[in-house]
């Protein structure tokens, strides 16, 4: 993939993905947002562990965005307090992963 992808979702919102090194990142924020964190900042702070950091094209130009691992996406979905983070994991791993590891 090595460019970013955006995949859409009318109940999450759109999540940022990029393909770095064969392995796929997810912009933190996004996750977050989507599962409901109050501060995302604050959530992949005490969550994630392989926080990368990515230069990303924003509304604002290009902007400096925490990318994580899927292994932090599960820590991010387990610690959410949503009913909707099940529904979030089986949007990411069922229908956004197989699309990005057959098209990438």
């Amino acid at each position: 993939m090595n460019q970013m992808e955006i995949f859409k979702n009318p109940e999450f919102g759109s999540i940022r993905t990029f393909e770095q090194d064969g392995k796929v990142l997810f912009c933190g924020k996004d996750v977050a947002q989507a599962l409901g964190y109050r501060r995302p900042a604050d959530a992949i702070a005490a969550h994630c562990k392989g926080v990368c950091v990515l230069p990303t094209p924003s509304n604002g130009g290009i902007q400096q965005m925490k990318f994580i691992p899927e292994g932090d996406v599960y820590r991010l979905i387990v610690h959410s307090k949503l009913p909707s983070a099940e529904r979030f994991e089986r949007w990411v791993f069922d229908e956004v992963l197989p699309s990005i590891r057959q098209h990438g």
